[in-house]
């Protein structure tokens, strides 16, 4: 089976959110954050490529995010935030991150996949840059998103945990560091995994999920997380759903996540 860091934490998060678009591939609208920070992500890479200047940067995201708006047609739910905004914000973005990045060493990988073998099954993913450090590799998650996430997030965060065992078995060097790059604050927040940490809590993560599959169990997981699921209004159908706590508590997932 392949997984990925995040088809767990979706499965860990709700496995009822997993049913619906891992197992039955219902469609989903794209959220207009997401497409926003696809087309970010593909600027970076091509600055990181290229040698973009700022002007041709900015150039790009607006034929980028022009036309995802035409051909994927995003949702923007939050009228506050217009296309127009948007558009105002990937350029604080990228001058931002452009002049911090000007005249560093280039990552040695960037939007780098992978597909490596984990047992019976395979992890798969996209790291946004790999870059040489001091004492191994650094390993670096470019994120647009408003909200930072606390230092408890951080250092139990799966895909830091995936990405560390990925690129130690693919490369055969030691991770020195994760950063988590906050990119509208260019706020660098930085992680450390432990090798051997990592390849238990993935194998520990991986049975739990993966019996679960395999048995078909996919009860909703009620909480503050419902506000922005896109399957909501299937699961408010649901008694089981509606009799569980709207404050969250209600799935029993292993100790291991938490630590």
């Amino acid at each position: 089976m392949e997984l990925s860091a995040k088809r767990l934490k979706t499965y860990l998060e709700c496995p009822r959110k997993f049913q619906f678009a891992y197992i039955d591939q219902i469609p989903s609208p794209l959220p207009a954050s997401l497409a926003f920070g696809k087309a970010i992500h593909a600027v970076i890479e091509q600055f990181h490529i290229d040698g973009l200047d700022e002007n041709s940067s900015i150039k790009m995201f607006r034929q980028i995010w022009r036309r995802v708006i035409e051909e994927e047609r995003p949702i923007f739910s939050d009228r506050r935030w217009t296309p127009e905004r948007y558009e105002r914000l990937a350029e604080k973005i990228l001058l931002g991150y452009i002049n911090r990045h000007r005249f560093k060493p280039s990552p040695l990988l960037v939007e780098f996949e992978f597909v490596i073998p984990f047992g019976e099954h395979s992890f798969h993913g996209v790291i946004d840059r790999i870059d040489e450090g001091e004492g191994g590799l650094v390993v670096v998650d470019l994120k647009s998103e408003k909200s930072k996430p606390s230092k408890a997030e951080l250092d139990t965060d799966l895909q830091f945990t995936v990405y560390t065992f990925a690129v130690n078995k693919l490369f055969g060097l030691p991770v020195e560091k994760c950063v988590y790059y906050h990119l509208r604050t260019n706020e660098e927040l930085v992680t450390h995994r432990d090798l051997d940490r990592c390849q238990l809590v993935l194998s520990e993560v991986t049975k739990f999920v993966v019996q679960n599959l395999q048995s078909g169990f996919f009860p909703p997981n009620r909480g503050i997380q419902c506000r922005w699921c896109p399957f909501s209004f299937l699961c408010e159908q649901d008694p089981e759903w509606a009799n569980q706590s709207p404050l969250g508590g209600n799935l029993l997932v292993p100790e291991i996540k938490r630590r």
